[in-house]
């Protein structure tokens, strides 16, 4: 993005937002495998930057729009495990 259009592109952007989540906040991170949007490894260095209370899922055959298709069940128990 360019800097005439917006300065602050950078603040934004989901990995530097990621660094401002308190350290007590548990964060689950969802991706799909097949996401060419918002890539795997996008989703784990925003999980590295949320810290050790961040849990990262990777749907690998989910896509951007699609991530619950390869198996709706699963991950909606996966999602509910992580809220308990």
């Amino acid at each position: 993005m360019s800097p005439l259009v917006l300065a602050d592109a950078e603040k934004i952007s989901p990995l530097h937002a990621a660094g401002a989540i308190p350290k007590a906040t548990p964060v689950l991170v969802l991706a799909g495998g097949k996401d060419r949007h918002a890539r795997p490894e996008e989703a784990r260095a925003i999980t590295e930057r949320i810290g050790p209370q961040a849990e990262l899922v990777i749907v690998e055959e989910g896509e951007h729009l699609n991530l619950a298709r390869p198996d709706p069940d699963a991950l909606r128990a996966r999602i509910e495990a992580f809220l308990r």
